[in-house]
């Protein structure tokens, strides 16, 4: 809290040119710090010197508007995920006050899938890394399965638990990247991106067990070790 008073300060000093830059002091620790201190200074800027509602600051605030109020310097602590362009100001807002802006970020990882999946564009770099990547990994699977016919859980674990049919699904959902990038076989993958209420965990440790087995089964006739 005492950080924050004098940053904001320092902020009235930069408004009328009696310093350029912050002390370096206040973005010296984690990327999360750092985001939550520039947060706060963008928050300040927009209720104290624009007095806006978070209404008025999602339908106005713009890159034209931070560089007037000298934001820039504090608006490269903003981390975006790496779908998002860094002019995306309403996620900036969203930030700013979540509960009164929401912001569909599942549909924009729906939208990048989508346009992938028809060869209009590719992922960015970095994009299935981490736990975003896996986040994003388990909304696209979920929407993929969505426009599938199956009759139980059951029927799903199943087509899961089978080594060829499985990857022959995420190649043609386009869903493989994400899949190698995050998860060690499918039905990890699968069991990850269930609803809870969906989720059946004597179902996934039945056919986990009949994935391990055929995958070892095809390893041994491919090496000539099978005899039965």
């Amino acid at each position: 809290m005492f950080m924050r008073k004098e940053i904001f300060q320092d902020y009235e000093e930069i408004l009328m040119n009696r310093r350029s830059l912050f002390p370096r002091r206040y973005f010296d620790y984690s990327r999360i710090s750092n985001q939550d201190l520039a947060l706060s200074v963008i928050r300040y800027a927009i209720e104290v010197h624009l007095k806006w509602s978070p209404r008025e600051a999602a339908a106005r605030f713009t890159p034209e508007i931070a560089k007037k109020l000298k934001l820039d310097m504090v608006l490269k602590h903003i981390e975006f995920p790496c779908d998002l362009e860094r002019d995306n100001y309403l996620y900036i807002v969203h930030l700013l006050y979540p509960k009164q802006v929401p912001f569909d970020l599942k549909q924009k990882i729906l939208d990048m899938y989508h346009r992938s999946k028809d060869h209009k564009a590719r992922y960015p770099k970095a994009y299935n890394e981490g736990e975003m990547g896996r986040i994003r990994a388990c909304i696209c699977l979920q929407d993929a399965l969505q426009n599938q016919t199956f009759h139980s859980i059951r029927e799903i674990y199943a087509l899961f638990s089978s080594p060829v049919e499985s990857m022959r699904f995420l190649k043609r959902e386009g869903l493989y990247a994400m899949y190698t990038a995050q998860f060690d076989y499918p039905l990890a993958y699968l069991h990850a991106s269930l609803p809870d209420v969906q989720k059946d965990t004597d179902w996934y440790a039945y056919f986990s067990f009949r994935y391990f087995v055929s995958k070892q089964v095809r390893a041994m006739r491919k090496a000539g070790t099978f005899v039965i």
